[in-house]
């Protein structure tokens, strides 16, 4: 098997460099896809009496870049420029014998066929200038046939969402949430696509996959807003450059650097000096007072656990090289402090230090005695657990002694703190009209203290969760007809489940 692979992988890799260069050129402009991250602008240019112009420049410019992108109309009036970085366009069109027409705040968005719909070009001086301004109802896909919507970076900034955007997949025909049933996915937001389980969803930032792996859902919880350009998602009739799940697909899109600096900075305050006691903390069955007693009877005196959540960040990006090199970055950050939150054992009973030591003095180098020393609710100091509420002799045999040992409930008290962050980091670089580079990185760190069995006798654990992500794209304009892209990317994440308490 190994020596036909040797013998026969060259040839593979061959024949895929000379159908790109060959085949490529001469496929028809409707079998070539779109990018992953990037889209298209078409249009038809038509003169007053509704005739096709031929062989008019059509120039694209991005409006925070100023990077240009340029074709010519063909035979037929139509054009298409291909591969373009998703943003707001300036498109002109330029013929002799007709003025100069421009098409101001053209939305490109991923993946997506923008089309300008019919321009007619107005007989005159091409130095004369005809201004239009981009209609909306104008601007509609009608080359691809999936099934997408695209949120824009507006919308990411005022709607009430808080963590991983994956929630505004809800927003899109098709797409409901699982409410936790049925094979749902443990990361993320729960939700199925066209009756699929959530677990059929591919998630994805700038085209690359972005899963995890063991439960799936998305790997890196993207959470800073103003560092997003838009989200793509995808529910049906997937193009060619789109696999591995049946499901949806929803696209995380970074933003990128621009001719003028620019930046933002906020903090998301969340805390309970406000809030009141639920009915659960007033509940004497779980060792809290009840109003006028007094904590000498071995009740717990109900207070509001304290909660602080901020949330902070910003973002800042620019030129390098004006018109060429752009920069772009971002850091988000989560301070969560819990106050102890009281966990009792819900009714059931647990020796004492003086219950353990009777018990150890009537059964010696019992196995129960002993494990019961080493993981029973007081072998652990944090939390500081105490017995509450009345005490039971309850009669312990081993089928030869009986002994009468003096229990009660146990309660714990656990504090919270959770501190979370995320950084990125992008260059976009165009050295020419014709080509794009960009490279884009991503760290975040997530701590998370999870519980597992029983939480009064101290089961938990620490999970240390940090996630390298690197992407990297280069799009060359051969033709109008011919684009290459070539993408790279790379997830690292590391993921440790280490002993939280200590005795």
């Amino acid at each position: 098997m190994s020596r036909m692979l040797n013998r026969f992988l060259p040839m593979l890799l061959v024949g895929f460099v000379m159908s790109t260069l060959f085949v490529t050129p001469f496929l028809p402009p409707a079998l070539l896809a779109q990018g992953i991250i990037t889209g298209s602008l078409t249009g038809f240019v038509s003169d007053s009496s509704g005739a096709a112009v031929v062989n008019a420049s059509v120039t694209a410019e991005n409006e925070s870049t100023k990077g240009l992108f340029k074709t010519v109309t063909g035979s037929d009036g139509t054009f298409t420029l291909r591969d373009l970085p998703v943003g707001s366009y300036t498109v002109s069109i330029v013929n002799e014998g007709f003025s100069k027409d421009t098409i101001q705040q053209a939305l490109v968005t991923t993946g997506n066929t923008t089309s300008i719909g019919n321009e007619k070009l107005q007989p005159g001086s091409m130095t004369e200038t005809v201004q239009v301004a981009a209609s909306s109802a104008a601007l509609l896909d009608t080359v691809s046939s999936q099934g997408s919507a695209t949120i824009e970076a507006k919308a990411l900034q005022e709607l009430p969402v808080y963590g991983g955007f994956d929630t505004t997949a809800l927003l899109s025909p098709g797409i409901v949430s699982t409410h936790g049933n049925g094979q749902a996915q443990s990361n993320g937001t729960d939700y199925s696509s066209n009756g699929l389980r959530s677990r059929s969803n591919n998630s994805e930032l700038d085209g690359q996959a972005n899963n995890d792996l063991l439960i799936t859902g998305p790997q890196i919880y993207f959470s800073n807003q103003d560092a997003l350009q838009e989200i793509q998602v995808i529910s049906n009739n997937f193009s060619a450059q789109y696999g591995r799940n049946a499901g949806s697909i929803v696209n995380y899109v970074t933003r990128s650097g621009a001719n003028e600096f620019h930046g933002s900075g906020f903090e998301f305050y969340t805390g309970t000096w406000l809030s009141s006691l639920t009915q659960g903390q007033k509940g004497p069955q779980f060792g809290y007072c009840t109003p006028g007693e007094d904590v000498s009877s071995g009740c717990t005196r109900p207070a509001v656990p304290g909660f602080v959540q901020n949330a902070f960040g910003g973002t800042l990006g620019g030129p390098v090289l004006k018109d060429k090199l752009f920069f772009f970055g971002s850091t988000y950050w989560v301070r969560t402090f819990q106050g102890a939150t009281r966990y009792t054992s819900a009714g059931t009973l647990f020796p004492d230090a003086a219950g353990l030591a009777q018990l150890q003095q009537s059964f010696p180098n019992n196995p129960g005695t002993d494990e019961l020393v080493k993981q029973g609710p007081f072998a652990y100091a944090a939390g500081h657990p105490t017995s509450f509420g009345p005490t039971s002799s309850v009669l312990v045999t081993d089928g030869n002694t009986t002994q009468a040992i003096e229990m009660a409930q146990v309660a714990r008290n656990v504090a919270n703190i959770d501190l979370d962050q995320e950084h990125m980091g992008r260059l976009d670089f165009q050295p020419t009209e014709r080509d794009h580079f960009y490279l884009r990185y991503i760290y975040q760190d997530t701590p998370l203290i999870a519980y597992f069995g029983n939480l009064v006798a101290g089961s938990s654990v620490n999970v240390q969760s940090s996630t390298h992500s690197v992407g990297a794209d280069w799009t060359h304009t051969f033709s109008p007809r011919w684009v290459d892209q070539i993408r790279y990317s790379f997830q690292q994440a590391r993921l440790g489940f280490e002993g939280w308490w200590s005795a």
